[in-house]
């Protein structure tokens, strides 16, 4: 699947390109942050998240900001230069979680949102754990997730 498409595309036509190179239909999406297992020197990193029938994908997008790639550069020197993509069948993922501050007053003076929590054998067959920040649909995503 080609990473960058070489003209600006509109939101439609990204997702209809993405779903003709799958040969599937995207079920739902959003974007979100990647806080552990995306492969990117476990730095944290912003991306699509998006289901299919059978995978979950994750899809980072180089900045190409020279501000933000200077910040970014300057506070995370693991962060990723280049886009990661890839995939997780819905057949790896073992659990599925919603985590949620328990504390009722760190809830209310450090808020930290709430994250999905996945369990998934890798292409080595390791027991493996990715946890992201959904920025929107986090129940939507839960349920598809959760129903495999």
């Amino acid at each position: 699947m080609e990473l960058f498409s070489s003209r600006r595309e509109s939101p439609e036509e990204f997702w209809r390109r993405t779903e003709e190179e799958l040969g599937e239909t995207v079920e739902v999406y959003t974007i979100g942050k990647c806080l552990e297992g995306c492969g990117a020197g476990e730095s944290e990193v912003w991306g699509l998240f998006f289901v299919t029938e059978r995978a979950l994908y994750f899809r980072h997008f180089p900045s190409s900001n020279w501000l933000t790639a200077m910040m970014q550069s300057a506070t995370d020197p693991t962060s990723p230069r280049e886009g990661l993509y890839f995939s997780i069948p819905l057949s790896d993922i073992s659990e599925v979680d919603v985590e949620r501050e328990a504390s009722l007053l760190r809830r209310i003076f450090r808020y930290s949102p709430p994250l999905i929590r996945l369990l998934y054998r890798d292409t080595r067959n390791v027991e493996t754990v990715m946890r992201f920040i959904p920025e929107t649909k986090l129940e939507e995503m839960h349920a598809r997730l959760a129903a495999e």
